[in-house]
């Protein structure tokens, strides 16, 4: 099986970075409790990254590296194709470059962060209004804030008992 090659708009690696590492996290949110407890909620992912490094080898490694070089400047997300990896949107956040004492080495690191879709977020509202099969779960992502909070402040008690059109105070 022919391993894939790295490519980002257009540019194909012509030799696969030697260390590619993906980083995955999420935003997690503490607070203070009653009784000196911590609540402790997950608020969702954080756009992944995916960083590495590598050489151009040969008499156009300096070529190579400017034309990366150009591909880093263009704006915009654009799908990355790794090996291992799924395709992914990204923008190409970083790159560094730097040419060791072999003229025909041109070594280099990179990173790219994720394009994730802006979050609607409605907090600047006073209130919002329930959509089509949403649940409070829903309206919660949405709008940024807390299930706990959007059930105390609309004195909802099933959280799943909404329906389309409700309105819901934010603040």
């Amino acid at each position: 099986m022919k391993q894939l090659t790295m490519r980002y708009k257009g540019f194909a690696f012509p030799v696969n970075p030697g260390e590619i590492s993906l980083t995955l996290s999420r935003n997690i949110r503490t607070e203070a409790a009653a009784f000196r407890r911590v609540r402790v909620s997950d608020t969702g992912k954080c756009p992944c990254t995916v960083s590495g490094s590598g050489c151009f080898f040969g008499e156009d490694a300096e070529e190579q590296a400017y034309r990366l070089m150009t591909v880093f400047q263009s704006e915009g997300a654009a799908w990355l194709y790794a090996p291992s990896l799924p395709p992914m949107r990204m923008f190409f956040q970083s790159l560094q470059i730097y040419r060791s004492a072999d003229k025909q080495c041109v070594q280099y690191r990179f990173s790219f962060t994720e394009a994730t879709p802006l979050k609607q977020h409605t907090r600047q509202c006073r209130y919002t209004y329930v959509r089509e099969n949403e649940t409070l779960f829903d309206v919660a992502n949405r709008t940024g804030i807390a299930v706990e909070e959007l059930a105390q402040r609309n004195c909802v008690k099933d959280l799943f008992s909404l329906g389309e059109g409700d309105k819901l105070w934010l603040n």
